[in-house]
C-alpha cells in the first residue's frame, strides 16, 4: 500500500515520489496524486518532502460506460444539466483520463458485450430493481456478463442495489422509510484501492429501496443505523455505493421539493437541515470509484 504524509507546508501538499518531485495543490489533486502512484509503482512507500515539484504526469486513458437508469427531469435540466454531465464532471475533477460513454439502458439500449470499456458505472433510478419493467432484466444480465467476463462495475444507489439484486443478493423496500438530505457512514473496512484515513464520509442520499442481503462473496465497506450496507464490494469486480457522489446539495433540494408531498413535510424539512448541516464529499467518493475501477 501506498502512504502518503503530508509536509510540513500544508497549504502546497507536495510529496517526494522517488527521484520526483510532486506538488497536489488540494483535495482533488491529492486524490488524482495518489491514482497516479497507485498506476505507477506499487507496494512501495514514499516519505513526504517541501520541495517544488514538476507537473503530474497524466494516468492512463480508461473507457468507462455509463449506464443510464434515469436522467434529471425535463423542468431541472437548464439549471442541473443531466446526469452524463453530473458524472463527467465529477470523474474528471479527480481522473481527467477517464472517459465516459453513456448508454440509455432505461430505454432498452446496452453495450454489444462487457469488453466494449473498460469498466461501467450504473446510475441511479427513480425505479425499483424489484419493478416489472422491461429494461431491468437486460441491465441485470449485462451485470451478470460482466461478471462473468470479469469486467468492473460500479454501482451508485439504484446501481448499487441491482448489482446485489442481480448477482444472487436482496433489495427491498425499507421499512426506514425514506433517506433524503446528507448522511454519515462508518468506513467499516479498509481494501489496498480505498486510500483513505478517514473513519467515516458524508453523501447525498436520495432512497427509500435498501439492500438487505449481500452476494457470496460480497462484505460491507461503509455501514450506518439507517443503511447497513451503504457501500458493498466483492473487492475484484463489483463496488456499489448507496449516496450519490454525483448530485450536489442544490439538486437534491431540487429533488427533495419536487416530492414533498410524497415524503411529508417532516422528512422534507429535516431533508433541508441536513443539506444545510452538512457538506458531502463527493470528490474523495468518486476518487474511491476511480481507483476501483482502475485497479488491477
Amino acid at each position: 500500500m501506498v502512504s502518503l504524509e503530508p509536509c510540513l507546508n500544508k497549504s502546497n501538499h507536495r510529496y517526494r515520489v522517488g527521484n520526483q518531485q510532486i506538488q497536489a495543490a488540494d483535495k482533488n489533486a491529492q486524490i488524482l496524486l495518489k491514482l497516479w502512484i497507485h498506476s505507477h509503482i506499487k507496494g512501495v512507500t514514499f516519505a513526504a518532502t517541501c520541495s517544488v515539484t514538476p507537473s503530474l504526469e497524466k494516468l492512463s486513458k480508461k473507457s468507462i460506460g455509463l449506464l443510464l437508469c434515469d436522467d434529471v427531469p425535463e423542468d431541472g435540466r437548464e439549471r442541473f444539466g443531466n446526469y452524463l454531465g453530473m458524472f463527467q464532471r465529477g470523474i474528471s475533477a479527480v481522473d481527467s483520463s477517464m472517459t465516459l460513454t453513456a448508454y440509455a439502458a432505461y430505454e432498452g439500449v446496452l453495450p454489444d458485450q462487457p469488453q466494449d470499456h473498460d469498466g461501467y458505472i450504473i446510475t441511479g433510478s427513480a425505479a425499483s430493481v424489484f419493478e416489472d419493467l422491461p429494461w431491468i432484466p437486460p441491465l441485470m444480465e449485462f451485470i451478470r456478463s460482466c461478471y462473468r467476463a470479469r469486467v468492473k462495475m460500479a454501482g451508485i444507489c439504484f446501481g448499487h442495489q441491482l448489482i446485489a439484486h442481480s448477482l444472487g443478493g436482496k433489495t427491498e423496500r425499507s421499512d426506514n422509510g425514506w433517506g433524503f438530505g446528507i448522511h454519515r457512514a462508518d468506513i467499516t473496512a479498509n481494501p489496498d484501492w480505498l486510500e483513505t484515513e478517514n473513519e467515516d464520509f458524508h453523501l447525498v442520499v436520495i432512497h427509500q429501496d435498501q439492500v438487505v442481503d449481500l452476494p457470496e462473496g460480497f462484505f460491507t465497506l461503509a455501514s450506518n443505523d439507517f443503511c447497513p450496507y451503504s457501500m458493498i464490494s466483492d473487492n475484484d469486480l463489483m463496488l456499489g455505493i448507496q449516496g450519490h457522489p454525483e448530485f450536489s446539495k442544490e439538486y437534491c433540494a431540487y429533488r427533495a421539493q419536487a416530492r414533498r408531498e410524497l415524503i411529508g413535510e417532516s422528512k422534507y424539512q429535516e431533508t433541508l437541515e441536513l443539506l444545510e448541516g452538512n457538506e458531502s464529499e463527493s470528490a474523495e467518493v468518486l476518487g474511491w470509484v476511480s481507483q476501483f475501477l482502475r485497479k488491477d
